[in-house]
């Protein structure tokens, strides 16, 4: 795990994309692998034989971003206050801000900081043990890394082009109003200069299926981890339905426009019941000490002493400070 963005240097990227141990070819395949959420994109690529085992780099900018604790820590939170009817409306949590911000905390715990109070009425408990994780990270707010996240996986996909490995491009599809895909637009015309075989897998399945695998991730794989994270994504039937459509009506636009420069195949995946995680048992109570166990460290100085302007103020914290005030003012009059 990463602390903060700058330390996504090139070899470490690599390491995380598969492109340092994968082997160059002479007619390496690029794949387009695309799908909802929870379609189940990751096993196709392998299950359909297109790929050797093993052998590729899989770019996909989620897995930079789950690379890093500030992410991990902030949305394990929001986790928490999202289990919670009357908390849940202040987790405004969401990731897409963190692509293109070059903060080296990723902006990630603004929503906590705007809801600090009303969280800490709420769930104090809570509260008192993320406010150890939030000033383990502020010393980043101000900082600023040299790239964000999507310089890095640019950049990270023209390494892995240059050294002509196989390639995996995890993504959605969304037609823009002149009915294209812009990033489709962008990598055709990159790799149109390469001896890359050019394939698009368009990967979907039932609603009832792909709302079960991300209900299963978010709620039994991913918060159990030894460092826990949560990536939002809506469960409800309608959006679910929502997110098929408009990935399968954008590849069906790709398909059309590049028939004559790549193949085109579509897989339905029926969820497979033994693959899903169990479900999580955990009490509330121990799913928050999991979480400030993973990320609190042992940094407990106050957080006037961090460098920043974000300061926690508790009756507990308070009393204490009190306390070492009148310590230091008897052993002064001593």
């Amino acid at each position: 795990m990463q602390a903060k963005l700058s330390d996504l240097t090139p070899s470490v990227v690599d390491a995380l994309y598969g492109t340092a141990a994968a082997h160059p070819s002479e007619t390496p395949t690029f794949l387009f692998l695309v799908g909802a959420p929870g379609s189940g994109k990751s096993s196709v690529a392998i299950d359909a034989g297109l790929l050797p085992p093993g052998d590729y780099a899989t770019i996909n900018m989620d897995t930079l971003l789950e690379s890093l604790l500030p992410f991990r820590a902030a949305s394990a939170m929001a986790h928490h206050y999202k289990r919670r009817p009357d908390t849940r409306e202040l987790a405004h949590f969401a990731s897409i801000g963190a692509y293109g911000t070059r903060k080296e905390n990723l902006g990630l715990f603004k929503w906590y900081d705007e809801n600090h109070a009303a969280l800490q009425e709420a769930d104090p408990k809570a509260t008192r043990g993320f406010n150890r994780i939030r000033r383990r990270f502020a010393p980043l707010v101000d900082q600023e890394a040299a790239a964000h996240l999507i310089d890095v996986n640019e950049a990270a996909l023209d390494r892995a082009i240059a050294k002509r490995v196989n390639i995996v491009y995890e993504t959605t599809l969304s037609l823009t109003k002149e009915g294209r895909v812009n990033k489709v637009d962008r990598l055709m015309r990159l790799l149109k200069k390469t001896p890359y075989r050019i394939a698009f897998y368009h990967v979907t399945g039932t609603v009832e299926d792909i709302s079960q695998r991300i209900k299963a991730r978010q709620e039994h794989q991913t918060p159990q981890d030894p460092q826990p994270f949560y990536r939002y994504v809506s469960t409800r039937p309608e959006k679910v339905a929502e997110y098929i459509h408009k990935i399968a009506e954008a590849f069906a636009a790709v398909a059309k426009q590049y028939k004559k420069s790549a193949t085109f195949q579509e897989f339905t995946n029926p969820i497979d019941p033994m693959r899903l995680p169990a479900e999580n048992q955990r009490r509330t109570s121990t799913r928050r000490r999991h979480i400030v166990s993973a990320y609190a460290g042992s940094n407990r100085r106050p957080s006037s002493e961090l460098g920043s302007s974000y300061r926690v103020s508790t009756p507990s914290s308070e009393k204490r400070r009190t306390q070492k005030r009148l310590t230091a003012v008897r052993l002064t009059s001593l």
